[in-house]
């Protein structure tokens, strides 16, 4: 798994040299941080602002781009889209920052993304992996440096073909873009010639429970750390109770 705040600080390392030809040496540039930094997902948006912090202390310690310091302004969008459209408007009709970044949740970088384009501005992500930022619903302002769903996915049913062959595959995932993608993705990919029997299903975001799914092999889950980690540790063992499923190894 990539590291986030590496990934961050290289982004923004990336953008800098052509975002700094463009103003006076005396003027700041300005990134907007546009990341979830409370509820469920703000373990990650904690992760996205240390790379940030990061990336900007190490950019302005050599003397910033063409003599130019960034200058970092946070907002939470709580990984929700109408706010992370909000903030991010905010972000750029008040506080005229030239780059925006952060996002986590897909749904909420497909929506930043329009706004980027509408004010001539780059968005560039780290996290999501909804294959339509860059694809479907791209536009030339969005930019992404990480793995997208398909290719997780690729690397994920190619582990499982090979060590645990011939088996009856299940896949749980939160009901939104990127878990929506990510169960598009691996039932492509396990649809190939010679691999085997698949199960899906998609919860709710915040699902209450799992319905019983008879003896699958391995599981697989694009659920968030919180959920996942409740869900091992309970729900799961749960079922290996009820001999619904082996218990997770």
């Amino acid at each position: 798994m990539l590291n986030t705040p590496t990934v961050l600080s290289s982004a923004i390392a990336a953008f800098a040299f052509s975002l700094g030809l463009n103003a006076h040496a005396a003027d700041a540039i300005k990134v907007g941080v546009v990341t979830p930094l409370s509820g469920s997902y703000a373990p990650i948006g904690k992760q996205v602002r240390w790379g940030a912090e990061l990336a900007v202390k190490e950019i302005n310690a050599a003397g910033g781009v063409a003599g130019r310091p960034f200058e970092l302004l946070f907002e939470d969008e709580e990984a929700n889209p109408p706010v992370a459209v909000r903030k991010s408007e905010r972000l750029l009709q008040q506080d005229k920052v030239d780059l925006l970044t952060g996002t986590v949740n897909s749904g909420s970088t497909l929506a930043v993304g329009q706004v980027a384009e509408r004010n001539n501005r780059i968005l560039v992500t780290t996290v999501s992996y909804a294959p339509s930022i860059t694809g479907a619903q791209c536009n030339r302002n969005v930019f992404r440096v990480n793995a997208n769903a398909f290719m997780q996915s690729s690397a994920l049913t190619s582990w499982l073909t090979k060590n645990v062959a011939g088996k009856r595959y299940f896949f749980i995932g939160p009901d939104y873009e990127m878990g929506r993608s990510s169960i598009s993705a691996f039932q492509d990919d396990i649809k190939a010639p010679g691999r085997h029997r698949r199960r899906k299903r998609i919860p709710a975001a915040r699902g209450k429970g799992l319905h019983p799914v008879r003896r699958p092999d391995p599981v697989c889950t694009s659920r968030r750390h919180h959920d996942c980690d409740r869900w091992q540790r309970h729900g799961a063992s749960a079922h290996a109770a009820q001999g619904i499923w082996p218990p997770l190894r």
